[in-house]
């Protein structure tokens, strides 16, 4: 055997302890490095990285996880502060946003004759034409499941003073009555009652006067009859209705000191008009 192949096996040897050297230190391959043990030397000039470093593939303790969002950034599907809606003054509004509906009042006119007068003043007053202004309201309420409408009326009647008393100094019977009604139907029929303050003054004879305010009440039935029926009826009048009534009124007093009620039947027709607010 030459020296040049004992040289040969020399150097092979050699290169395998070397090798053998070097897996020992690193270790066999893997998919992922074992941690280095702490007796190893190491050199920083080989690249491997310092004791106060991290790992190679081993994530670092303030190092968010993978999926997991970083701070301040949106998680996936959120939507950004940016992209959500916001409600301001300006906005419009919805198509499904729900209507506020008005409320109705209707406003009524009408012209009242008396058809009778108590004795105490046929005797002393004749007939005269009286004026009514009433205001029905949306303001209801049930009762023995019939639905009750509140309105307020006022009503001015003029009784004229005949010739013979007129001679003594006895002025005109106008009384003036303010007052809150309940109004329901039984069927085709309407069903008013009523009650509220009366106001009347004027003389009795030339030597005496009078002055007086007291309570009335106020009893009434009607037929109203709707303009929507009518088709010849112009649109603007389709809200209208006419009322033909009668009223039986009470008045706690009379145009003298005698103590007596000023009683009252009354026939009479209005024309109402609705007013929305």
């Amino acid at each position: 055997m030459s020296f040049n192949k004992y040289l040969t096996i020399i150097f092979s040897i050699l290169t395998m302890n070397f090798a053998f050297a070097e897996l020992k230190t690193w270790g066999m391959p893997t998919d992922t490095q074992e941690q280095e043990s702490p007796t190893e030397e190491t050199s920083p000039g080989e690249g491997i990285p310092e004791e106060s470093a991290p790992e190679e593939s081993t994530p670092e303790e303030d190092a968010p996880e993978e999926g997991t969002p970083e701070e301040g950034t949106p998680e996936e599907g959120t939507p950004e502060q940016d992209d959500v809606p916001m409600t301001t003054d300006d906005s419009e509004i919805s198509e499904d946003q729900p209507i506020a509906f008005k409320e109705e009042y209707v406003v009524s006119l009408g012209l009242g004759l008396p058809l009778y007068i108590g004795s105490n003043l046929d005797n002393r007053f004749d007939k005269g034409l009286g004026f009514n202004l009433g205001v029905s309201t949306p303001f209801s309420f049930n009762l023995m499941n019939k639905d009750v409408n509140l309105s307020l009326s006022m009503k001015m009647n003029s009784l004229t003073v005949n010739d013979q008393f007129n001679a003594l100094g006895t002025s005109d019977y106008s009384p003036t009555l303010l007052g809150l009604n309940m109004n329901t139907n039984i069927s085709v029929l309407d069903l008013s009652i009523g009650s509220g303050l009366a106001f009347a003054s004027g003389d009795v004879n030339l030597d005496e006067d009078y002055s007086m305010t007291t309570l009335y009440l106020d009893l009434g039935f009607g037929y109203s009859l709707q303009f929507e029926r009518f088709s010849f009826i112009p649109e603007q009048f389709q809200g209208m209705n006419m009322s033909f009534n009668s009223n039986l009124v009470m008045i706690m007093g009379a145009p003298d000191d005698t103590g007596d009620t000023s009683n009252l039947i009354n026939l009479g027709i209005s024309l109402g008009y609705p007013f929305l607010f």
